[in-house]
């Protein structure tokens, strides 16, 4: 049986809970997302679709963290568990701490938009700057894939329905390009320096 330490709750994402644990001797981030909302047929969905959106980055050479262990907590009625490498502290993170110079963070959000300068266009990821992290090397990966798909399911109602149950930000209100903003390079970082200025007073201005 696998033990996992809580070291400290991180910050998560309207989807899910994010912890700092052990895990078999090392650093990881525990996931927890679904509302209890999650049966065996819609789990096996998300872990797919998961599975093939992370593959893509990896295969094109951008940095995510490895998966070390994914499921659900039960049979029904159940939370989705990711376990995955810890991979550094967030821009968010970054931006909201006082003890960080202006420079330094201006240099962060540069190479985060460098990053997604790479990002394939055919897939749907949201670029906050909660879901960009960076290690002591100054190494950025990304590190969220949730909800995985969130279009692809667009015309299947039933399935669009319970996955809106599971993932709350799929209910945010509709903005203008909010779609968009998930799948083109250029509305991706206007979406990055959208929320980095609400953490940054100014920001935008300066990268």
């Amino acid at each position: 049986m696998y033990i996992v330490r809580r070291l400290k709750e991180i910050k998560g994402g309207l989807n899910c809970y994010a912890y700092l644990c052990k895990f078999l001797g090392e650093d990881v981030v525990v996931k927890i997302c679904g509302q209890r909302n999650i049966n065996k047929d819609i789990g096996e969905l998300i872990f797919s679709d998961y599975i093939h959106v992370k593959s893509i980055f990896e295969k094109l050479g951008i940095k995510v963290p490895k998966t070390k262990k994914i499921c659900l907590d039960s049979e029904s009625k159940a939370d989705f568990i990711i376990i995955e490498e810890y991979c550094g502290v967030s821009l968010f993170e970054i931006l909201y701490d006082p003890k960080v110079t202006l420079s330094d963070k201006v240099e962060y959000t540069k190479g985060c938009i460098k990053f997604i300068e790479k990002f394939p266009e055919n897939i749907a990821v949201d670029t906050n700057p909660g879901n960009f992290v960076v290690n002591d090397r100054k190494e950025i990966s990304f590190v969220d894939f949730m909800p995985p798909a969130q279009w692809k399911y667009i015309r299947k109602k039933q399935i669009q329905n319970q996955l809106k149950k599971i993932f709350p930000s799929m209910q945010s209100p509709n903005y203008r390009n909010k779609k968009d903003s998930y799948y083109m390079n250029k509305l991706r970082i206007k979406r990055l320096l959208f929320h980095c200025k609400k953490v940054c007073i100014g920001i935008d201005k300066l990268v």
